[in-house]
């Protein structure tokens, strides 16, 4: 499966998709309790531009290990570029449930961003403090903050923010 997984990811970096392809599904029916083969057919599928069969595989993938990252990044980028805004809500929803507090402010931090696409940024403001008092150590969530708060007239909370960001190590 080693073997594999290396010469799907040079094909697949290599721009060989199709034998990606190939690889990846092999390795995911070889192992089909381990969620790295769905990971890279599904990313495989989305160079591929096919979205819902990327969608299924990364499914899949987080399925099998929903507190990684990269698996979370990937499956969110996908429902992205499918225009999927139910499959973001519905993976926000799952993050924010977890007990973990990173994961939290990523859930919040997807709920912000399709409050912001809705043009609703006293919604995308609140999200985005849930997303920093959930991981106060990502500076990003306090600049995505203040300037939700910024669009919504709210300076002298933005500033406060700012300040609070420029005090982290």
């Amino acid at each position: 499966v080693d073997a594999l997984e290396v010469k799907g990811r040079i094909a697949f970096n290599q721009g060989d998709i199709d034998e990606a392809v190939t690889c990846f599904d092999l390795m995911r029916k070889i192992e089909p309790d381990s969620p790295a083969g769905y990971f890279w057919l599904g990313l495989a599928y989305q160079r591929q531009r096919n979205y819902q069969k990327s969608l299924i595989q990364l499914e899949k993938a987080y399925e099998l290990k929903p507190d990684n990252i990269k698996i979370i990044t990937a499956l969110h980028d996908t429902y992205v570029l499918s225009k999927d805004n139910t499959g973001i809500t519905s993976l926000a929803d799952k993050l924010i449930k977890s007990d973990k507090q990173q994961l939290k402010s990523i859930g919040f931090g997807y709920k912000a961003r399709l409050a912001v696409k809705d043009n609703n940024f006293a919604k995308a403001a609140e999200d985005y403090r849930l997303a920093v008092n959930n991981s106060p150590q990502t500076i990003a969530n306090y600049l995505y903050l203040a300037r939700q708060l910024l669009k919504i007239d709210n300076v002298p909370e933005a500033e406060k923010v700012l300040k609070d960001a420029l005090s982290l190590d």
